[in-house]
């Protein structure tokens, strides 16, 4: 969630000011005035940080069901599918090459 809204807050700045530069540096009568609704980037904050918790949930509620140790021991045994850092010697043996 800390993460959406600050990303959200950093679009809306970003975007605010982007939009203040364009009618800035723009010469033309249509773009003469910069309107920036408050009400309007306090909802963009609030739909970011919403969007951010509803995005975090499942993934949250996945990783509390784990038994750490048993996903540790998992994503040692993934990381090194073929016993290759298991292996002092380097031998074919230990990287599971069998010519059996």
């Amino acid at each position: 969630m800390i993460i959406a809204v600050f990303g959200t807050l950093g679009g809306v700045i970003l975007g605010t000011f982007l939009g203040w530069a364009v009618v800035r540096s723009s010469g033309s009568a249509s773009l003469a005035v910069f309107a920036a609704p408050p009400l309007q980037l306090v909802l963009f904050l609030v739909l970011g940080a919403v969007t951010g918790i509803l995005a975090g949930v499942r993934p949250a509620r996945r990783a509390a069901r784990l038994n750490m140790i048993s996903a540790i021991a998992a994503g040692r045994a993934c990381a090194d599918p073929a016993g290759v850092l298991a292996s002092s010697s380097g031998s074919a043996q230990g990287r599971g090459n069998s010519d059996e």
